[in-house]
């Protein structure tokens, strides 16, 4: 049986404590933790692309192997 599908959370613009009120996100980095997900990584990446590409600021996605 299929693993099933892993929602992509919804991704938001705010302002970071510590920066200038008003002042929004210049760059986006999205860590994935990954362990044994093989069968939804594929479908997961592919769908965080596609919503961080409507967004009009940089970005980097890190998958990492988290041994869990």
């Amino acid at each position: 049986m299929p693993c099933p599908k892993v929602p992509v959370p919804q991704i938001r613009c705010r302002t970071v404590p510590g920066n200038a009120p008003g002042e929004r996100i210049s760059s986006l980095s999205v860590v994935l933790p990954a362990h044994n997900e093989e069968l939804i990584l594929r479908d997961t990446v592919t769908e965080l692309l596609e919503g961080l590409r409507t967004r009009a600021l940089p970005f980097d996605v890190l998958i990492v192997e988290n041994g869990s």
